[in-house]
């Protein structure tokens, strides 16, 4: 789901409004299912009610919610032995987390509780250990298969005894694509190759690929090589090659394409700042430069202004912020302050220490949950870090926080 503008997001209420229809329709309000069927919907309730048991509750909807008995965790573990699927607490995390959190909660230790409910059952943790019964024939036909059903072939992805199988036999994860006919070019993101591996890929690249944009070539291979020779350009001298890949000037956009164009990079999920815009995507920096003078101003006409730093705060602009985001339904809780106007969470902690601190002195409520021993804000007429070090303010923070638990 590519990422949306401010003004595209749904609201509190048309929220509740769209859980309210789903249950009456009689369709899933689970998340996962949501998350299927409505994407922007489960991301803008977690967004405005910080979980999905909250927006649920707030639509007066019943939470659903599953009691790991005793029983149910023993059916659970001997279901994964019958499976032979490994009953350590990683890979039990990494297939179940909220199996794992039950035994936790119920047991404390995972490996121990583990193994007490299968010695009581009559089996063993050797019963499962399946990593040493791979051979390589079986990790050959277990990559092929994975393959065949269009599973992820990564390391990080596949189960942790057939990683382990795969170096025990071929000596790394690698080396068992290759040994089961599997490309590792094709699958994996990042494949290791000497120097000059990297050399003879660009000249053969560069024979193949003669229309090859500099874009193209600087991917993970293109930053591999620049780690291995220090630049592109010196590890394309190196290799022999010259006056490839073409370098195509970028022509600017119009007025109304530089909107466009920043819209849309902010909706994919890049980078705004504007170092990263000028090293990625220079022309639109430059056309930012031409038609409106600086890059703040570019990206207050875009409606991305709260994005771009730098604006001077006093104390009382602050707290009119946070009394406008007050009227406005906003939440006050610090990381959704954060994300959405960092500029006002930095502001508030410069003059007042904290966020709740300013909250407190803009005369509003405090989120539910926060607490803390509350001290007169820092007078309206200039920053605390004007007069404090770093140290100092360090120093200050720490004893603030020391208080506020006690």
């Amino acid at each position: 789901m590519a990422r949306r503008l401010p003004d595209e997001r749904m609201s509190r209420a048309e929220i509740i409004v769209a859980m309210q229809r789903r249950n009456r329709a009689g369709r899933s309000v689970r998340l996962a299912d949501v998350r299927a069927e409505h994407p922007e919907l489960a991301a803008d309730a977690m967004q405005i009610f910080g979980s999905w048991t909250n927006a649920l509750q707030a639509a007066g909807l019943p939470v659903a919610r599953r009691a790991w008995s005793a029983g149910a965790i023993r059916a659970a573990i001997l279901d994964r032995h019958r499976q032979r699927r490994p009953l350590n607490a990683g890979a039990i995390q990494r297939d179940d987390p909220k199996l794992r959190a039950a035994i936790a909660k119920r047991y404390g230790a995972v490996n121990a509780a583990v193994s007490k409910i299968l010695a009581q059952a009559g089996l063993g943790m050797r019963d499962v250990a399946v990593t040493a019964a791979l051979s390589k024939t079986s990790v050959v036909r277990l990559l092929r298969l994975r393959r065949e059903n269009g599973l992820s072939l990564r390391s990080t992805r596949a189960p942790s005894y057939l990683v382990l199988a795969a170096r025990r036999n071929f000596g790394s994860w690698q080396a068992a694509l290759q040994g089961a006919g599997i490309n590792p070019e094709d699958v994996l993101p990042n494949v290791r190759r000497t120097d000059d591996e990297l050399l003879e890929i660009l000249r053969r690249w560069s024979r193949e690929r003669p229309n090859f944009t500099i874009k193209q070539l600087d991917s993970r291979f293109g930053r591999r090589a620049i780690r291995a020779f220090g630049s592109l350009s010196q590890a394309l001298a190196k290799a022999g090659v010259h006056d490839w890949p073409p370098r195509k000037r970028q022509p600017l956009p119009s007025r109304d394409e530089l909107l466009v164009a920043l819209r849309e990079r902010y909706r994919r999920g890049a980078s705004m700042r504007q170092l990263e815009v000028q090293r990625q995507q220079s022309y639109l920096f430059k056309g930012a430069l031409k038609y409106f003078g600086n890059w703040r101003a570019a990206m207050e006409a875009a409606g991305l202004g709260n994005l771009v730093w730098g604006r001077r705060w006093t104390a009382k602009q602050v707290l009119d912020a946070l009394r406008v985001r007050h009227e406005q339904g906003g939440r006050f809780d610090s990381a959704t302050v954060q994300l959405e106007d960092p500029r006002l969470f930095a502001a508030a902690g410069n003059y007042f220490l904290s966020l709740p601190r300013a909250i407190v002195a803009a005369g509003l409520p405090l989120p539910k949950g926060v607490r803390w021993r509350y001290e007169p804000p820092v007078a309206s007429g200039s920053r605390r870090r004007m007069n404090r070090s770093s140290s100092d303010r360090t120093s200050r923070r720490r004893s603030l926080s020391r208080r506020a638990r006690h």
